[in-house]
């Protein structure tokens, strides 16, 4: 069977893109407020600042902030009907809307001074959904026709209805009662009593096999937590349930354990030492043939599929590149069993779906990236058959963070469920951001090929810039950095010790700085900021030493001059730093830093590196909130602070948190956390600005997910994934 097409995400996002900026006029009569024939067309306008025009969240409710005009004044806004709050004539105003499940638009209404509504003056659509942002396992129920879902961040299980594709978040992050989930990798479940088990670990880390109600979400210990006898769970990382004879198999790093499902006590069925055969190394995933009383292991470092008698705990080798033809079983992660009973399906992590004749060997590709066409496939860590003879299949991609469907016999695949974060390649393996204000746009750095890419900041549609077979210069295949120069009109990209100016209108290369090109020191170049003051690049090094060298580069001659480093300077250490930033007015660069836990500056000048904001030894320096794990820093030089994103190691879970710093006192204020706002956790390891002072840009690897943050209200949307 042929997968249906969904329409196009990007005629559909530009067109709302369009929508927030469009003046509609007020025809005479329309719209109530007593409006009369001969009255004189007038326009109203309003422009939407948060969220954006296209966005997901996981909130029930959402922070719409905004500007309105008309040449007769403004009396009143509302948005979805909710009556907006203003306190300047609605030249700006603020609006806090109810959100259901799914997608929904959000029509912004304009009352002028004169009675007259103009309705649907902007609009935006938002998709409500459990953020799915590091799906590891799944299983499906064909009693319920559904599809569970456990993500590593945030530790949840998500329910995806196949029919409707919508989803709900069923346990997990404020959902259900009884113990906490501290971390979740697999899942299966019992359609007769409608139970799931989620192999994982608790709230305190340690290993345990959970049971949860999919209606409630309220979850119990089976296994762990002073819950159970016999083997203690040390490294579990899947499961496969036999309900009948209530027994629950765990695939538990080499051994596969059996535990009793009343009473919680375990047993080894297979390992090293117990049973004969070949011996495990590391299990990633196991499924039960409960006819013929067998249980499926994958081998992640063996890159091999076993076979397992339940009765005895032999095992069997049935596929590994000794045994079988076909492509190589690589990395295999996730396991399915197909209805037949006579092939298992395989998730391999480098990014391909296999299918294993069970009694051969042989191996055949499913779908990857040279079979069936659609949603990228990066690393697939299980795959599920959606009912046997279906024809279809359903994978969890970490990476990209998709849940996709894939059609057998074609390999074709599409995202399941809605998407409202864009069109065009994934920003998976990207690792830095700039921001191109000109364009209203931010420019991605990526590990792979294309490596650098642009997300409008409108659609959060994604568009290469610069890669093969995009734009003329130097090979380039790979990006770790870049500064964007707007005098020049380029970006800086970091490839290794080599420096790339990227045209960015074109996205042509030539070469700034290498071993070739420019005099002195050459480290690996892992963050670079531009200052446009001063006309100088500075690059972090990464040459093994510490404190990790700070490099001032001419962007015209590529000389490189040393600043900080073994050498020059004086000052803590920079060991663990995960962004730049230059504040050109004090002359120096500023670094979020663990160990210390801090914001540390370095002179410009003297190369002397000092605690700016944070924890010194036994004080702090500047007053406010705890710089706890800082990951991300911007500068806002109008407004004299930076945005630092920390985490909050003194409560479960370690939730984000974002502070503003004075850039002349070191002083902090907390801006927002997952603790407060609404949407999508706040995992942020990137940050840019936004156009408006209110709002925030910012990147989470886990996706990776490209963030809106209001930072009055610290609700967060996803716009580009």
């Amino acid at each position: 069977m042929t997968l249906p097409e969904r329409p196009s995400s990007h005629s559909r996002s530009r067109a709302f893109a369009r929508s927030l900026l469009l003046p509609v006029a007020l025809l005479a009569g329309c719209g109530g407020g007593g409006g009369s024939a001969g009255r004189t067309i007038r326009a109203s306008t309003a422009r939407v600042l948060f969220p954006p025009a296209r966005s997901q969240t996981d909130a029930t409710s959402i922070t719409v902030r905004g500007t309105a005009s008309d040449p007769d004044g403004v009396v009143a806004v509302s948005v979805a009907g909710v009556p907006a709050k203003s306190s300047d004539g609605f030249a700006t105003w603020t609006a806090f809307v109810p959100l259901g499940p799914g997608r929904q638009e959000l029509p912004i209404d304009v009352t002028d001074a004169r009675g007259a509504i103009a309705r649907g003056v902007a609009r935006l659509e938002v998709e409500v959904e459990p953020a799915r942002i590091s799906p590891v396992g799944m299983a499906f129920d064909a009693a319920t026709d559904q599809l569970y879902v456990v993500e590593r961040v945030p530790p949840q299980v998500i329910a995806f209805d196949l029919a409707s594709g919508d989803a709900r978040r069923v346990s997990g992050v404020d959902t259900g009662s009884g113990p906490r989930f501290g971390a979740v990798l697999g899942i299966d479940v019992d359609s007769a009593s409608q139970t799931l088990y989620v192999a994982g670990q608790d709230e305190d880390g340690l290993d345990a096999l959970f049971s949860v109600d999919p209606g409630s979400g309220d979850r119990k210990i089976v296994r762990g937590n002073g819950k159970g006898s016999g083997v203690t769970l040390f490294s579990i990382d899947d499961v496969a349930v036999d309900p009948p004879a209530g027994i629950a198999y765990v695939a538990d790093f080499d051994c596969v354990l059996a535990v009793e499902l009343a009473s919680g006590a375990t047993s080894v069925v297979s390992s090293n030492s117990v049973g004969s055969g070949p011996k495990f190394s590391f299990l990633s995933g196991i499924v039960l043939d409960r006819t013929a009383q067998r249980a499926y292991v994958t081998d992640e470092q063996e890159d091999a599929l076993f076979a397992v008698d339940l009765a005895t705990g032999d095992r069997t080798l049935i596929s590994d590149s000794t045994r079988g033809n076909g492509p190589a079983l690589s990395n295999p992660e996730g396991l399915g069993l197909r209805g037949d009973l006579a092939t298992a399906l395989v998730a391999s992590s480098n990014g391909a779906v296999l299918l294993v004749d069970l009694l051969s060997g042989n191996r055949t590709i499913v779908s990857d990236d040279a079979t069936g066409s659609g949603i990228e496939l990066d690393q697939p860590w299980d795959v599920a058959e959606l009912g046997a003879g279906s024809g279809e299949l359903a994978v969890v991609d970490e990476d990209t963070g998709y849940v996709i469907r894939i059609d057998a016999a074609s390999g074709d695949r599409v995202a399941l469920g809605d998407d409202l974060t864009g069109s065009g390649p994934l920003l998976n393996e990207a690792i830095d951001f700039a921001r191109d204000p000109a364009r209203r746009r931010v420019i991605a750095a990526r590990l792979a090929d294309p490596p650098l890419m642009a997300i409008d900041d409108a659609t959060g549609d994604r568009a290469v810039l610069s890669g093969t077979g995009f734009g003329a210069g130097p090979t380039f295949t790979s990006c770790s950095a870049v500064a964007v120069d707007e005098a020049r009109d380029r970006v800086y990209a970091a490839r290794g010790s080599q420096l790339l100016a990227v045209d960015l209108a074109t996205g042509d290369r030539t070469l700034v700085s290498d071993a070739t090109r420019g005099v002195g020191p050459l480290p690996a170049f892992a963050e670079l900021a531009y200052d446009a003051v001063h006309d100088v690049l500075f690059a972090l090094g990464s040459d093994g030493t510490f404190p990790s060298p700070l490099i001032a580069i001419d962007p015209e001659t590529g000389d490189r001059t040393l600043v900080s480093g073994t050498t020059r300077g004086s000052g803590p250490h920079i060991d663990f730093t995960f962004e730049m930033e230059v504040d050109p007015a004090n002359n120096r660069a500023l670094l979020v830093n663990f160990l210390p836990d801090a914001v540390i500056a370095v002179d410009l000048v003297t190369g002397n590196r000092s605690i700016f904001s944070g924890a010194d030894g036994g004080a702090d320096v500047g007053a406010g909130p705890a710089v706890d794990h800082p990951f991300a820093l911007v500068v806002d030089l109008e407004r004299r602070r930076a945005l630092v994103a920390c985490l909050d190691t003194a409560v479960t879970g370690s939730p984000s948190y974002l502070l503003a710093v004075d850039l002349d006192s070191g002083d902090r204020t907390q801006l927002s956390s997952e603790l407060d706002g609404g949407g999508s956790i706040l995992r942020f390891d990137l940050l840019e600005l936004g156009d408006d002072p209110g709002q925030l840009r910012a990147f989470g690897a886990f996706g990776p997910r490209s963030y809106l943050v209001d930072l009055g209200s610290g609700d967060r949307v996803i716009y580009s994934k």
